[in-house]
């Protein structure tokens, strides 16, 4: 991690450490990314690896603001071993830079297909409101 601005972190495994093996890339440019544009600091990109069958994260690399946030969130699912639709799974608040991880993540999501992400961004009951898309 280099505590720079953006921020640059690197977790799980890199590209390079990746060399040819056959992975899936997430990526989300931070330019429209909500919360970062109305914090006037909307540029970066994050990149998300992950297995081509199973989905499981793998690594991520990114220079986006607030990029330690990522990071750790990152290394707990890499080290935790979840997929890409575990991590959908869980809340995502609105207008958070982790918004940014969740396009990632979809990116991913659509290319494998082995699994409907149908419990992403569920609300409590009692609010009527749909999920952010």
């Amino acid at each position: 991690m280099v505590f720079s601005d953006p921020q640059c972190v690197a977790v799980g495994e890199t590209m390079s450490e990746l060399g040819a093996r056959e992975i899936l890339i997430g990526e989300a440019p931070f330019e429209s990314q909500s919360r970062a544009v109305v914090e006037g600091r909307n540029n970066g990109l994050l990149r998300i690896y992950a297995d081509t069958t199973s989905g499981q994260l793998l690594g991520a690399e990114m220079a986006v603001p607030d990029g330690e946030h990522l990071g750790h969130l990152l290394a707990l699912a890499i080290q935790s071993e979840l997929t890409v639709f575990d991590v959908l799974r869980m809340p995502f608040y609105h207008p958070a830079i982790e918004e940014g991880l969740r396009t990632a993540l979809r990116t991913v999501a659509e290319k494998i297909k082995i699994e409907e992400v149908d419990g992403e961004l569920s609300l409590c009951e009692s609010c009527p409101e749909a999920p952010l898309q």
